[in-house]
């Protein structure tokens, strides 16, 4: 969970610089201290969830950007899904083909 905290902030971090806003103006418009976004932002401190979508709403970042570890999940998610839809129907003879063909694949993709 410290990972995913971390990844916010900097979400936070990189929306607040790319915006020109100073630590002080985002603060006053979420309502929180600059003191604390501070020490959010150099990561010596999590806040509750309420504190990060105020800062983020106030940054007005997108919601596919607001956290993007859970999106990624939910991407790998799907594709293993699509992967396991392709899997199931097939014979058991087409199912130890694509096996050891993925498994060629990856061995190839990785440089081995």
């Amino acid at each position: 969970m410290q990972e995913e905290f971390q990844q916010i902030a900097d979400v936070i971090k990189q929306h607040r610089e790319a915006q020109g806003i100073t630590q002080e103006q985002l603060a006053e418009r979420a309502g929180i201290s600059v003191s604390h976004l501070s020490k959010i932002e150099a990561k010596i401190r999590n806040t509750g969830m309420q504190t990060y979508l105020k800062l983020m709403k106030a940054l007005e970042i997108p919601e596919e950007q607001q956290f993007p570890h859970l999106y990624a999940s939910a991407e790998k998610n799907a594709q293993q899904e699509k992967l396991w839809g392709l899997m199931q129907d097939c014979s058991e003879k087409e199912f130890k083909i694509l096996l050891r063909s993925l498994e060629v694949i990856k061995k190839k993709l990785r440089g081995r």
